[in-house]
């Protein structure tokens, strides 16, 4: 018997269904929105042969179909035997028809036709069975396409689909004459004729066999007008342009005309393998309304595609358009390519969101199914089994396999076998696959990838059987020999290792010179009883060696009689007060005078000191003479060398530098002149703040001090000295450096002294203008002369002076430097104030008698009595204020003035 399904005809824009041999139902879907192209453009069709030929259809073929040509000769050609007669109309036999759908919308509502339906047994190449609509519903599309046999290749007959005349033509090849029975299934989608129906009513459910009416359900196709697109602001739609074979996608955006901010698109396509079509894209702008059958349409479009930049990303699968600010609507369109063949029923998924201000305000999913025109199976809905065994053909379980289509590079699911080794995935199209296996069972190793053609699919699926090997491993390692390089001659030709598995051994191998005393074992099975083996090594006793095992590594050891040698780094600085020491040295080992191993450093974090261990106490049988020595120098330093019995100290030696701090003690005390000063003082030095030493400084040392042989840094930083001094009763104590002045004040006392004129107000105009008198301390001169005159009043006093001297009081006296002509001098003093007196007679003056008065004699005694009279009044007297000099001062130009008056008088 042979079934044929076919006669799918579906528009992507809707829903459509096939039904496989075994009846598992396969569903594909696609949203239908408003402004589509035109019915031609967006319509698909699809039919399918599948066959299953009875047990004895391949034996008997021949002479089954031998008998159906000679019944056919016979009964339509007469006895021309083996000769086909002419192409006639076959009717096919309809049954279990129904309807999807018993109600449809408008021009884009579809529903399906399905049916079972047998070919007759005198079918025959050319003969052509014609399915016709009736007025009121259409095909979306002309189409022709090929029917197949189930194995993918063989033609059973063509379809052409003619939308005019509503009809779709069968026409039978070959096939048919070598096959009874057969029989199949078709799913038709239509949609109702808008030209014909735009009102609501019910249209017959009902299909024409060549002319002859087939009722496919009773209750018939209800139909009302298209309601249009619901009140959405953003949607998206896609139908396939099966002239180039690509998905034309739709985007509208802003239906409401509302004013949004920051607006991005953003698209990606999920599916794996498409990609867009270069230079598709174009932005419209307009105004968003509604068709005559409630469709949103834009209006008055605007192209602005040069305005926006369009930034795709660089696998081409995602793009992203800045609309900014915007208050009408727009509309993106663009195209997408598949990069590998497309199979029918394939679908595009296809992602878009609509953005604000960075926030998502909607998205929409949209998924596009593929329907060529071909009569291969189509649609998700073969399934592929995987069978899981090892070498013996015993089930695996718990083996992981990724899926991948093979066209798209994409993984489509995974598969884990179960107990019986067995694993399916569902839901795939007929295409070629890659299994590959990403988790082995614990014991396995991974299989090789395996490819399922899709010529592997049958109706039952494909199924792919695939072998993993044991797990094995190698164990391996090398015999290392520490003896010195055989220094006593004790090591053997060859060792025995011996391989355990589990703790037992399995096998065991000599080992020798020969073989670089490296050893394998390989091809080990690693894993027993699902668990993996643990492989241990070991080995014959070696006499006199002991044996380490470092995992499958072994070291026999012989140890002859070793010796260390240690090293310490000392320094002879003063804890390295100058800051000299370095961070580091480094010394040299040597044995028997060569250099023995690497330069070794010393420093701090070793506590400078090293120990040379596990070395050769003997060389060619004699003890070795080890000893150390510094790598280079240390500038600063000298190094010296001791050791004994194996232990050698480097010492460093540097001396500090050292300097000296003096001062001396200066006494401010007028010479202790009040007998205050002590005998001796206490000066301190101070380094860094700290008290160091302290040193008693006396009059027989001059009042000097000296500290020497001080160190001058301290942790290599120059360290700062200062002095100070004990306090010394009634002293003040300065410090100038590192000099100390003590101070004390002595108590003070003034003397003044006044110069008095006892010359009847200098009546002889003899008094001088000035005098000097000299200040005596216990006889003694003290101080300058000083200078008395009218200027400072003839007085002056000396402050300041020492009330004592010697511990004992000072008695001051005053003398007049000096004799003035004509004067006599006399001082008196008492309690510090001295007067020195100057004493001057006047002279009495001669006064001639004249006996006869003459002419100016009788002037001239008055006048001199006036003169007189004023001299006397203008005098200063001993003592007077400043004013009664300034007076003086003009009597005596007045007395010469009138002097000269006199003199001329006399003259007359």
């Amino acid at each position: 018997m042979l079934i044929i399904v076919g006669g799918i005809f579906a528009a992507p824009i809707q829903t459509m269904a096939a039904t496989n041999i075994n009846g598992t139902p396969s569903v594909a879907s696609s949203q239908s929105k408003g402004d589509l192209p035109s019915i031609d453009q967006a319509q698909s069709s699809k039919s399918k042969f599948a066959s299953s030929a009875k047990t004895n259809d391949i034996p008997q073929n021949v002479t089954k179909n031998e008998n159906k040509v000679s019944q056919k000769a016979s009964n339509e050609l007469g006895n021309n035997e083996g000769v086909r007669g002419p192409s006639s109309s076959i009717d096919i036999t309809i049954s279990n028809s129904k309807l999807t759908t018993n109600s449809i919308e408008g021009g884009f509502g579809t529903t399906e036709f399905k049916f079972d339906f047998s070919v007759p047994d005198s079918a025959k190449s050319g003969d052509t069975t014609t399915i016709s609509l009736p007025d009121q519903l259409d095909f979306q599309r002309s189409q022709k396409f090929n029917i197949y046999a189930p194995d993918g290749k063989t033609v059973v007959a063509t379809a052409v689909i003619d939308k005019p005349s509503k009809s779709l033509v069968l026409t039978y090849t070959d096939y048919v004459d070598s096959h009874d029975s057969i029989s199949g299934h078709i799913d038709m989608q239509v949609t109702a004729a808008t030209s014909e129906v735009n009102k609501e009513e019910t249209i017959p459910a009902e299909i024409k066999i060549n002319g002859h009416t087939v009722t496919i359900d009773s209750s018939g196709i209800k139909h009302r007008p298209s309601r249009g697109d619901t009140a959405t602001d953003f949607w998206k739609y896609g139908y396939v342009d099966y002239d180039k074979n690509e998905v034309v996608y739709h985007v509208n955006i802003n239906a409401s005309m509302q004013s949004v901010s920051n607006v991005v698109i953003s698209d990606s396509l999920v599916s794996d393998g498409f990609s867009y079509v270069p230079g598709s894209f174009s932005i419209s702008k307009g105004n968003w309304e509604r068709n005559s059958e409630n469709y949103w349409t834009l209006s008055n479009p605007q192209d602005v595609t040069n305005q926006y930049n369009i930034d795709i990303n660089s696998s081409n699968s995602a793009y992203t358009v800045k609309l900014g600010n915007i208050s009408e609507g727009y509309a993106i369109v663009y195209r997408v390519k598949s990069n590998h063949p497309l199979l029918n029923g394939e679908q595009v998924v296809n992602n878009v969101n609509y953005e604000s201000n960075k926030k998502v305000i909607n998205s929409y999913k949209n998924t596009v199914y593929y329907q060529g025109a071909s009569g291969k199976a189509n649609g998700y809905n073969h399934s592929l089994t995987i069978n899981k065994e090892d070498e013996s053909g015993a089930p695996l379980a718990n083996a992981v396999f990724s899926v991948i289509r093979k066209s798209t590079n994409g993984v489509v699911g995974t598969i884990t076998t179960g107990p019986d080794g067995k694993g399916t995935i569902y839901g795939l199209l007929k295409d070629d696959y890659i299994i590959r296996e990403t988790s082995a069972p614990s014991g396995y190793t991974l299989a090789k990838d395996v490819t399922v053609s899709a010529d592997s699919f049958d109706s039952k699926g494909a199924t792919a059987t695939i072998t993993d090997k044991k797990a094995v491993t190698t164990v391996s390692g090398t015999k290392t020999w520490k003896d010195n390089d055989d220094q006593d001659g004790k090591r053997p030709d060859s060792i025995k290792v011996n391989l355990l598995a589990n703790g037992k051994v399995v096998q065991s191998k000599t080992v020798k010179a020969s073989d670089n005393w490296k050893y394998s074992f390989t091809n080990l099975p690693e894993f027993e009883n699902g668990k993996k083996i643990s492989y241990t090594v070991t080995e014959d006793q070696v006499k006199d060696y002991s044996t380490t095992v470092n995992g499958y590594n072994l070291t026999n050891s012989y140890t002859p009689a070793k010796t260390s040698v240690s090293v310490t780094k000392a320094w002879n600085d003063n804890n390295n007060q100058d800051g000299s020491r370095p961070n580091e040295v480094k010394v040299q080992l040597y044995a028997n005078g060569e250099k023995s191993g690497n330069e070794v450093t010393l420093n701090a974090a070793n506590k400078w000191t090293h120990t040379w261990t596990e070395l050769a106490e003997k060389s060619n049988k004699k003890t070795v003479q080890y000893s150390v020595k510094e790598v280079g120098t240390v500038k600063g330093y000298t190094s010296s060398v001791n050791g004994k019995n194996g232990n050698f100290t480097v010492t460093n030696t540097h001396t500090p530098s050292t300097t000296t701090v003096s001062g001396t003690k200066t006494w401010k005390d007028n010479n202790d002149q009040d007998g205050k000063r002590p005998d001796s003082i206490k000066a301190n030095l101070l380094a860094n703040g700290k008290v160091a030493q302290s040193k008693t400084v006396k009059a027989s040392d001059n009042w000097k001090y000296s500290f020497t042989n001080l160190p001058e840094f301290e942790n290599g930083k120059k360290i700062s000295y200062t002095v100070t001094e004990d306090q010394v009763k009634d002293y003040s104590t300065t410090v100038n450096g590192y000099n100390l002045t003590n101070s004390y004040t002595p108590a003070k006392t003034s003397v003044s002294v006044t110069k008095a004129w006892n010359d009847n107000n200098n009546q002889d105009g003899s008094r001088p203008n000035e005098v000097k008198v000299q200040l005596y301390a216990n006889g003694e001169k003290s101080g300058n002369e000083v200078t008395l005159n009218a200027a400072n009043k003839w007085t002056h006093t000396w402050t300041e002076l020492a009330e004592k001297s010697n511990k004992k009081t000072v008695q001051y006296s005053v003398k007049e430097v000096g004799t003035v002509k004509g004067y006599t001098s006399s001082v008196n003093g008492k309690n510090g104030n001295f007067i020195v007196t100057n004493t001057h007679t006047p002279s009495t003056p001669n006064v001639p008698t004249n006996k006869t008065p003459n002419k100016s004699s009788r002037h001239n005694n008055p006048i001199k009595k006036i003169v007189q009279k004023i001299v006397q009044l203008i005098l200063p007297q001993t003592g007077s204020s400043s004013e009664t000099y300034l007076i003086a001062i003009g009597g005596v130009l007045l007395i010469l003035l009138l002097s000269v008056i006199l003199l001329k008088r006399k003259k007359k």
